[in-house]
């Protein structure tokens, strides 16, 4: 019987030891390998984060306790909640410029008659390939109150005095950011318009609905998950914007949380243990959204936006045809 178990035995190793060999593939290591780096990217910054965050300068700035202090002097501070709630207000309004300019270029582009739609829709995704700062720059150049180029051509050409535009200020933050962010909101949007189910629309507009209650009834209700998730992005891309606030906002009273978290990381009064707990309350504002999105957009059901070999119709606007390309040269002027 011993020997019968003993042969047994040596008779399963083999296939233990394949099955070992099984999970030890190339494929299986280099994925390990490959998630141990990401994994040590990730939370080891965040890691040191979270406990930063927790350790608070003593009144001569040299020693560190534990503690609640940074997040109470977020509440207290005479800068730090100002700058949250511009964050609210620049992250709302580029949200929702950003979804009016992507839905709407959606819209003519993929639905309608409107003239060169298809060669100017590369040049409406162009904002998506450059950086923000970069258009803050421009609109500087082009907009400051007293050196701006449309200021003085105001002035010097029209008598204008003072100024005639003036983006150094919140509204100014809103303008570019919901500018430079569109794309993101047309990218969502535009293909689910393009493989819609024309029938819907087909059956509004047979029982006597115009063009403009089929869109706002029928055609946007059947895009929502996609308006809604590029709506979401693009807020927390604009609270973690820290180029456009910091050349058109900082410079003029203009805090929001990451010019903030910058000035209190290499500031004259440098405090990065503050500086971290910031991030902390900005990361939880993103971490919150980012949950909204995946748990109560992401699963809903597409089931009218389907992939059948169908094209849906293109709808015929008249002569406001040429108001469309006219709007949709606008924005190309505006954001390249």
């Amino acid at each position: 019987m011993r020997t019968e178990a003993a042969v047994g035995t040596l008779a399963g190793a083999p296939s233990s030891i394949g099955r070992w060999r099984s999970l030890f593939t190339q494929e299986s290591i280099a994925t390990i390998a490959v998630s141990l780096v990401v994994a040590a990217a990730v939370l080891l910054p965040l890691a040191t984060l979270v406990v930063s965050s927790f350790l608070v300068l003593d009144e001569l700035g040299f020693d560190t306790t534990w503690g609640l202090d940074n997040y109470r002097l977020m509440v207290t501070d005479h800068v730090i909640p100002g700058a949250f709630v511009n964050t609210l207000l620049v992250s709302t309004g580029s949200m929702l410029l950003a979804t009016f300019l992507g839905v709407s270029l959606a819209w003519i582009n993929a639905r309608t008659n409107c003239p060169w739609r298809e060669k100017l829709e590369p040049y409406n995704l162009i904002p998506f390939f450059l950086s923000p700062f970069v258009g803050a720059i421009a609109w500087h150049n082009l907009a400051a109150p007293k050196t701006g180029l449309l200021n003085a051509l105001a002035r010097n050409q029209f008598g204008i005095e003072g100024h005639l535009l003036n983006v150094d200020n919140i509204y100014g933050i809103i303008w570019v950011t919901g500018i430079f962010f569109a794309p993101l909101v047309y990218l969502f949007v535009v293909g689910s318009l393009r493989r819609m189910d024309p029938s819907l629309e087909d059956s509004a507009r047979t029982t006597g609905a115009g063009l403009l209650r089929t869109t706002l009834t029928v055609t946007l209700p059947l895009v929502a998950p996609g308006i809604l998730s590029g709506a979401i992005i693009v807020f927390v891309t604009s609270a973690g914007e820290f180029g456009v606030p910091f050349k058109l906002g900082a410079p003029y009273g203009v805090e929001t949380l990451t010019t903030q978290i910058f000035t209190k990381a290499v500031g004259d009064d440098a405090n990065y243990y503050l500086g971290a707990s910031m991030s902390m309350a900005l990361g939880a504002i993103t971490a919150f959204f980012i949950f909204v999105q995946q748990r109560y957009i992401a699963p809903r059901s597409f089931t009218t936006v389907t992939g059948k070999g169908f094209r849906p119709n293109v709808l015929d606007l008249g002569r406001w045809k040429w108001l469309a390309l006219g709007y949709n040269l606008a924005f190309i002027l505006v954001a390249v």
